[in-house]
């Protein structure tokens, strides 16, 4: 993973990458596509403000799982690319370049980490592929109901008018010897909280508002997700163990 670096500030690990199966093209930018040709005409910008400093408490009162997270970090700052210009992270999504985050220290990442981020790696289609279909059936099932004339999405390549891809985090939890990963997109219908799910192994663990995907999965996860994919998830859940 040389190509991560350490955040002493944020205290995880940051590297960025193109994604090719989770980023629509701007039909104004004239550009071949990444698999999903759509315009993105909604203002998706927005704050994603995490300080990743936590208290692993297990207090399952609080939150999801426990886990107290204090989210202050601004991923609109500026990077420099080795050509001696910096870019902001939205010129780097145009290109559809995003941040992975590590929860990791110092020492490095844990082998069920790396584990994790190599798999997703070898299955970055099916995997991705599989994230847009939980996004769709949720927003079908729980969203779309309740806002008048929203329209219907049929398939993972409609939901490009609704959904933008903001980054993936490698969690600190694991099971079976491969940790978590959470997906965060900003989200049409909800311009403040936007959207955040976490997997293991491909499959959905929990989803909610964009914090789910630093601090979830919940100990009882959304119901939804239980109904549609099973009490497995409840179970695998249970067996999440804490990295750091």
């Amino acid at each position: 993973m040389n190509e991560f670096t350490f955040d002493p500030d944020e205290q995880l690990w940051i590297g960025y990458r193109q994604f090719s199966f989770l980023h629509w093209e701007d039909e104004e930018d004239g550009e071949e596509g990444c698999d999903h040709d759509h315009d993105h005409s909604h203002d998706h910008s927005h704050d994603h403000s995490h300080d990743h400093s936590h208290d692993h408490s297990h207090d399952h009162d609080q939150g999801a799982c426990g886990h107290d997270y204090d989210h202050s970090h601004d991923c609109g700052h500026d990077h420099d690319h080795g050509d001696g210009e910096d870019v902001s992270e939205e010129e780097l999504q145009s290109f559809g370049i995003y941040r992975v985050d590590i929860q990791a220290p110092e020492e490095g990442p844990h082998a069920d980490q790396t584990r994790a981020f190599e798999n997703f790696q070898k299955q970055e289609e099916a995997i991705c592929d599989s994230v847009l279909e939980v996004v769709r059936r949720y927003y079908m099932d729980q969203i779309r109901p309740g806002i008048p004339d929203s329209p219907s999405i049929d398939t993972v390549d409609e939901l490009g008018d609704l959904v933008q891809f903001q980054g993936l985090v490698v969690r600190d939890q694991s099971c079976d010897g491969e940790a978590a990963l959470g997906f965060f997109f900003a989200v049409a219908w909800d311009d403040e909280r936007h959207l955040g799910l976490v997997t293991h192994a491909g499959k959905p663990l929990d989803i909610g508002t964009w914090e789910m995907a630093f601090i979830g999965p919940r100990e009882e996860p959304e119901p939804w997700v239980v109904k549609t994919f099973g009490s497995q998830v409840v179970e695998k859940i249970a067996r999440l163990d804490d990295l750091n």
